[in-house]
């Protein structure tokens, strides 16, 4: 008889033990995951810009010969790649980049050089995302050289809100 008490009074302090161990590992989880939780979900922003395939006037087909991004706000940007040299033209010398708007007007940004057909150049441009509609590259004589239709993509910035710590 006393041994069966002892054996039920040691199953009752297992018993106990495990419970209180149980507790505290449920009590660690819970904060676990409350504090997970609890901290602002990561989220996609998303930045107008413009965008657009340079090709040369001469280029049958229109065949892509560099890039225009174009990014509205303050301060705006422009971004301008062009390899002249894949259609033949290996010209060489200063280029003005100019924005073409929806209503006809243009507005030159800024000059780079080219050499051997290839260049590229970028600088702060006022950008008006409902106003431009194009942009051009024209020799020092007005030629123009390239060209590119401008057109509204989206560029997906992640961003981290952290919650706000309060003392």
């Amino acid at each position: 008889r006393g041994r069966a008490r002892r054996a039920r009074v040691r199953l009752g302090a297992a018993a106990a033990g495990l419970a209180v161990v149980a507790g505290f590992a449920g009590w660690g989880i819970g904060t676990a995951v409350e504090t997970v939780t609890a901290a602002a979900p990561r989220t996609m922003d998303s930045e107008p810009i413009l965008v657009g395939d340079m090709t040369a006037d001469s280029a049958a087909g229109g065949s892509p010969i560099g890039e225009v991004y174009a990014h509205p706000g303050s301060p705006g940007w422009i971004f301008v790649t062009v390899d002249l040299a894949g259609h033949g033209s290996a010209y060489s010398g200063r280029v003005s980049c100019v924005l073409e708007r929806s209503d006809g007007t243009t507005v030159r940004v800024g000059d780079f050089t080219v050499r051997d057909g290839q260049g590229h150049w970028g600088a702060q441009a006022p950008v008006d995302a409902d106003a431009v509609s194009g942009a051009r590259l024209t020799s020092a004589d007005g030629t123009v050289l390239a060209r590119a239709h401008l057109q509204t993509g989206h560029v997906l910035t992640r961003e981290t809100h952290e919650p706000s710590q309060q003392t």
